[in-house]
């Protein structure tokens, strides 16, 4: 059964929901679910959440960059208007910042 460390998301986000579809499809168990708008990622979690993976991947659209965390930036994890994107999983030593079905299910399957 697969196990996601976090699952950062927000209400009312469509890519949240079927980000959570996916995870519940797959049985995962998540650890830690925050929502953002009950309490939103701090610059102090966001840079203790990169210090704690190896990789991150970014999705945008149906494309991907994938980056090591030691290059990633805060920035990386904003949006357009400047707060955390939604959904965030962790998984282990990745980070998946970004709605693409493709990603969450190798995520899912390498964890």
């Amino acid at each position: 059964m697969p196990s996601i460390d976090l699952y950062y998301h927000r209400p009312g986000c469509i890519s949240c929901k079927r980000t959570r579809e996916l995870l519940d499809s797959a049985g995962a168990q998540i650890a830690h679910e925050q929502n953002s708008k009950k309490q939103t990622m701090t610059d102090a979690e966001a840079t203790a959440l990169l210090k704690s993976v190896t990789k991150v991947i970014i999705a945008k659209g149906k494309s991907t960059t994938t980056l090591k965390a030691a290059d990633a930036t805060l920035d990386n994890l904003r949006g357009p208007t400047g707060g955390f994107r939604a959904p965030i999983l962790q998984a282990g030593k990745t980070l998946l910042v970004g709605f693409h079905p493709d990603s969450i299910r190798d995520l899912l399957n390498n964890v």
